[in-house]
């Protein structure tokens, strides 16, 4: 987050100096001279993300980026953490409010509404996402929920450009774009229209900025090099090996084609929209390797299908099961020294029990796939006029559930925090 701030800082230079088409460049030649961080260097520190990502975080900058030129005020990387943490927390209130408008929408069942806004706020994913994490992924979650909102208002044209937005920030949207769009849409030519739309802004900008800016085709170079896109979706994380055909491009079509089928009733349409975005999300996480940040796409859809569940208890202890697989995968794979105080337990705890580490992708894996099951067989027995949530939903609402579920947290922050605590005592 404290690279990103600083990035978005150098954007608003280039915006206020007349050389925003050499941004890219700018920060290129800052990284190659160590500038950003104690042993960065161009490889490491550059610029690489869409523009827009930049744009999008110099609005929550631009209080820093006065203080620094007004005032005088030195910024250093720290500075930069906790402001980028506090912008990120408001955007993440502002969804919290996105949301409540969006179910005032569509919900059939009103009383129900604070309860689901309370499941997505309390969900320990998008606090380690956002307060530990500190990702700005919560910019595309919130374009994401302004397009469903247009969805439901029935103007396509802003859904597709919502979505175009979400996919500007982060590529991993078009996924839950294309299925939702082909339940939305049946006709061949505004499916292609709609779709032109949501990826337009990101290749004209993509490409402006390899036109204009030659640091970006720099930049893009050492990261091509660095990431293999083709061998994340090509490799199925259940089988840890490299198929010749991807099980998630392959599920992903089955899936697509499902979307393009199926023609739920005008009652029924926000539940199969939630199911086939979920599902997305699933066939994702599941089968393709992923990062801990990228988990807060996993937080709408879930929230939205639990409450679609007969059975909600059912759902709820899915999701927690799915949530603390999603935590011990993080801490097994990608939680370091540098990111959660001085020490990770959970690794060493698997090795020394001889654990492989496949096995708490297992649990994750499992949980998941059996709650969009449970999900997609509950909305597809359910009548044809049946409403989006159950009006039983209000009479049991299970707040004991609520309450564990945000405890999960407690599998990433305890275990270091008790060593940490040990050895301050040593």
């Amino acid at each position: 987050m404290a690279l990103t701030m600083m990035h978005a800082d150098d954007f608003l230079e280039c915006l206020f100096s007349g050389k925003v088409t050499h941004f890219y460049n700018y920060v290129f030649e800052k990284s190659a001279q160590g500038l950003y961080i104690s042993g960065g260097d161009e490889t490491t520190t550059s610029a690489v993300y869409n523009i827009f990502v930049y744009v999008f975080m110099a609005i929550g900058d631009l209080p820093l980026f006065i203080l620094r030129k007004i005032a005088g005020v030195t910024i250093r990387p720290n500075g930069y953490e906790i402001w980028g943490k506090i912008y990120i927390s408001f955007l993440s209130v502002l969804s919290f409010h996105i949301l409540k408008k969006l179910l005032a929408l569509i919900s059939n069942v009103k009383r129900l509404n604070p309860w689901i806004v309370y499941y997505f706020a309390t969900s320990p994913l998008l606090i380690f996402c956002v307060i530990v994490r500190a990702q700005y992924d919560m910019i595309a979650v919130i374009f994401i929920m302004l397009a469903l909102y247009y969805l439901f208002k029935k103007n396509m044209l802003l859904f597709s450009l919502m979505f175009s937005m979400a996919i500007c920030v982060k590529m991993i949207p078009i996924l839950f774009f294309i299925p939702i769009l082909l339940v939305a849409e049946k006709k061949l030519s505004r499916i292609l229209l709609n779709f032109v739309v949501a990826v337009t802004p990101y290749i004209i900008t993509s490409s402006l900025s390899y036109v204009l800016d030659p640091g970006y085709s720099k930049v893009q170079a050492i990261y091509a090099s660095r990431v293999s896109y083709t061998g994340h979706f090509l490799k199925s994380q259940l089988f840890s090996d490299f198929s010749a055909i991807s099980v998630f491009l392959l599920l992903y079509v089955f899936l697509c084609f499902f979307a393009y089928a199926v023609k739920p009733t005008k009652e029924k349409f926000a539940s199969f929209v939630f199911l086939v975005g979920g599902l997305a999300t699933c066939d994702f996480f599941v089968f393709v390797e992923w990062h801990p940040q990228w988990l807060l796409h996993l937080v709408l859809f879930s929230t939205l299908l639990v409450f679609t569940m007969k059975d909600m208890k059912l759902g709820m202890l899915m999701d927690i099961c799915t949530v603390v697989g999603a935590f011990v995968v993080t801490l097994c794979y990608h939680i370091t020294c540098e990111v959660l105080f001085v020490y990770n337990p959970i690794n060493d705890i698997f090795s020394a029990l001889g654990l492989p580490l496949s096995v708490p992708f297992t649990v994750f894996a499992a949980s998941a796939l059996a709650f969009y099951a449970v999900a997609t067989v509950g909305i597809l027995r359910q009548p044809k006029d049946s409403g989006l949530f159950s009006e039983e939903c209000c009479q049991t609402i299970p707040r004991g559930y609520f309450f564990a579920r945000t405890a999960v947290l407690l599998v990433v922050i305890l275990p270091s925090a008790i060593y940490y605590a040990f050895l301050s005592l040593a």
